[in-house]
């Protein structure tokens, strides 16, 4: 769900420049923001990506007082002169240089023109098949091999290549209906034409130089006015190939001639023109969907991007569609494991399995392919959103895909149990049922795949090798039913809760770090990651723990018997050591060489009444079992009490308050005094921290409304004062 979240996690001085929002620089927001290309691609548009205020947002970066303080401080300027000599050294070996560089600087121009209004990607309405049918070649190629060797063909990988090859080709054969190609379009809204509009007459001139190379080629290029504009095209189709003395392995004639057949049917159409104020680029198997655009229904008009609506009035930077046909490629549908199916039983009709192993085996795949397609989540379609405001951006993303793994009817409580203001932290709670049938689906076929080994393995080893090992089954069977037994029945029913929480914090802090580390002026604070699970029973949970700690030393003393050296049977789990404050329980083993460090960093677990924690200290264990509630300033606009999904957040003021005195403590150990009254390094790393500030921090967070999963990311950036 937090893909999406990735468009703001940003680290390093050059991504938080590139990144910055226009902060201070955005004024009041404007209306028909969505005036773009989703009002003439149509509802056929299976997916598109928009980039929008290109160039509004690189003069907010150029403009910015943070880029004129970073052009101003002194290793920029030492950065600059380097370049320029560099340069200048170029001039003098290279008389064309000039010439070059204005070459250079227009193609920039061109560039920039192209990209700087709105750069819009589209895929048409045959792009889900294409892929569809690419990916089950794909499968084809992986499962070829294998169905060999299901047949006996132990040489199977000696061959591989061949053998892929070959079932590529009659994977063709079966469906060359489906050999296309898929719909593409890249447009570009220019705010000057002129330069195209001289350009594209041009390239119509050379087409006829296309003949001269191959007489086939002769006439595929031409000027057409489709889809609502002037294209230059070319037309072509597998006849054009040399197809005639192809060979292919190991393929009867009939097939082949479908192969050779299907290719010869293949037709591609590449244009270019400029329809409207868009340069237009397409590539397709007709000029189908280039010839729909701006005709019948938009796809702005469509139900799917009704989401839109809600922000007529923001500056929007960038819209993202996927079909629910193309994100069923993703995600699988009915069809696909129909096909799965069949593919699998096919090679296992083929395989020369004993009858009784076979039917046993076919049935049992059937059965284990059925129960697995139900953990697929059904697909819906997807939509992005982003937007500039006067504190940042926002990311909205719209995901009408099923997901049941994920539970958004409540609020977050673990919130309460990171500490109160962390530098970092992902949360969400999952689905108890959910996860239960997961793991009762697992448990099973685990077991029928130690059936499997048990009834045809064991049978078939050496007479010394079974009596060596029946015994030990023996010992270990018992075992494993006792750990599945506890997951079912202790684990999974004490953390129903199912709330999990990763956290990063930076509190625990000391002058010295270690015994031949030099001593600080200041305190010292170190990453602090743990995680922490909600708890519905601690009782349970502690029970539970115990016993797998129980099972698995019987296990180990079971598999003793294979080690000739002895060294297993001396091995023991010991019982950690508890440590008990107030309600919690906190276990641990001591590791001595941390003490050395710091006797404070002891790796542990905590167990609270409604919460665990794994840190790496009592003391942060002890911040995150007590319920605090949050104080990052990265959350102040959102409303934790509401039936939330997931939450994320990034403190940047914290992570530069941690960075702070870990950089003065590297000045002062590191730097010559000499060095320092130079270039003033000290002064330009406090620089370098405050540009860091420029990112307040960021937060996202998923709760499920209208049908979707609504998950929105909001990145906070203020240019300097």
């Amino acid at each position: 769900m937090f893909q999406k979240a990735a468009f703001g996690l940003v680290f390093g001085l050059g991504i938080t420049l590139a990144c910055m929002s226009p902060g201070k620089t955005v004024q009041a927001q404007e209306k028909a923001a969505l005036d773009c290309a989703i009002q003439w691609l149509p509802d056929t548009t299976s997916a598109f990506s928009i980039h929008l205020r290109n160039k509004e947002q690189v003069d907010a970066i150029l403009k910015s007082k943070a880029l004129k303080k970073l052009k101003e401080m002194p290793f920029a300027k030492i950065l600059k002169g380097k370049i320029q000599e560099v340069w200048d050294a170029q001039k003098e070996k290279d008389a064309t240089f000039d010439t070059k560089i204005g070459m250079a600087k227009k193609a920039l121009e061109v560039l920039i023109n192209l990209g700087s209004e709105e750069v819009a990607i589209a895929t048409g309405p045959n792009t889900p098949e294409s892929f569809r049918f690419m990916q089950k070649l794909s499968n084809t190629l992986q499962m070829a091999p294998l169905a060999e060797l299901l047949q006996g063909n132990l040489a199977a990988f000696e061959t591989f290549e061949g053998l892929q090859i070959e079932a590529l080709v009659k994977a063709i054969a079966q469906s060359p209906e489906k050999l296309k190609i898929p719909d593409l379009l890249v447009a570009f809204r220019l705010k000057d034409k002129k330069f195209v509009e001289e350009t594209l007459p041009k390239i119509e001139e050379q087409l006829p130089i296309l003949g001269l190379f191959n007489p086939k080629l002769a006439g595929i290029g031409k000027k057409e006015k489709i889809g609502g504009g002037e294209f230059i095209t070319l037309r072509l189709n597998g006849a054009m190939l040399p197809l005639d003395g192809l060979e292919i392995p190991n393929l009867d004639d009939k097939a082949k001639k479908t192969v050779v057949a299907a290719i010869k049917k293949l037709t591609l159409v590449a244009g270019v023109g400029l329809r409207g104020d868009y340069l237009v680029f397409y590539i397709g198997p007709d000029d189908k969907f280039l010839a729909s655009l701006g005709k019948g229904k938009s796809i702005a008009a469509s139900k799917d991007l009704s989401p839109l609506a809600k922000h007529a009035n923001s500056k929007v930077t960038m819209l993202q569609y996927s079909s629910k046909k193309l994100m069923e490629l993703f995600r699988g549908n009915p069809d696909d494991t129909k096909e799965m199916f069949d593919s699998i039983k096919g090679m296992l009709n083929k395989a020369e399995l004993p009858k009784e192993l076979g039917d046993k085996v076919r049935k049992d795949v059937s059965e284990f392919l059925e129960e697995a397609s139900r953990f697929i989540p059904k697909a819906g379609h997807d939509l992005t959103v982003a937007s500039m405001n006067d504190k940042g951006y926002e990311f909205v993303n719209y995901n009408y895909s099923a997901s049941p793994g994920l539970d958004g009817s409540k609020p977050l409580g673990i919130l309460q149990q990171l500490g109160g203001s962390p530098i970092l932290a992902f949360t969400c709670r999952g689905s108890a049922i959910e996860g239960e049938k997961q793991i009762r689906f697992i448990s099973k076929w685990v077991g029928v795949g130690y059936g499997y080994g048990k009834e045809f393995g064991l049978p078939n080893l050496p007479p010394d090798q079974r009596d060596f090992i029946d015994p030990l089954l023996k010992q270990v069977e018992p075992l494993f039913k006792e750990f599945s037994r506890n997951t079912l029945e202790g684990l999974i029913p004490s953390l129903k809760d199912s709330q999990i929480a990763f956290v990063l914090d930076g509190k625990l802090a000391s002058k010295k770090w270690g015994p031949e580390m030099p001593k600080s002026k200041v305190d010292l604070p170190i990453l602090e990651p743990a995680i922490v699970l909600g708890v519905s029973d601690a009782a349970m949970l502690r029970k539970s723990m115990e016993s797998y700690r129980e099972t698995l030393d019987r296990l180990i003393q079971a598999f003793a018997g294979l080690d000739p050296t002895g060294s297993l049977a001396q091995i023991r789990i010991p019982t950690p050591e508890v440590t008990v404050k107030g309600a919690n329980r906190i276990y641990h083993y001591p590791i001595p060489q941390l003490a050395e460090v710091d006797p404070r960093l002891i790796p542990c677990v905590a167990l609270g009444g409604k919460a665990l924690a794994v840190a790496i200290s009592f003391e942060h264990a002890e911040r995150l079992l007590k319920p605090t509630p949050l104080s990052t300033g990265a959350l102040k606009d959102i409303d934790l009490e509401k039936n939330l999904g997931c939450v994320f957040f990034f403190d940047e003021q914290a992570f530069i308050k941690f960075l702070t005195p870990w950089t003065e403590y590297a000045l002062d150990n590191h730097v010559p005094a000499a060095v320092e009254a130079q270039f003033k390094i000290r002064s330009q790393v406090k620089e370098v921290l405050t540009l860091f500030g420029v990112c307040k921090g960021m937060v996202g967070y998923s709760y499920p409304e209208g049908g979707a999963w609504v998950t929105r990311v909001l990145s906070n950036w203020q240019d300097l004062d």
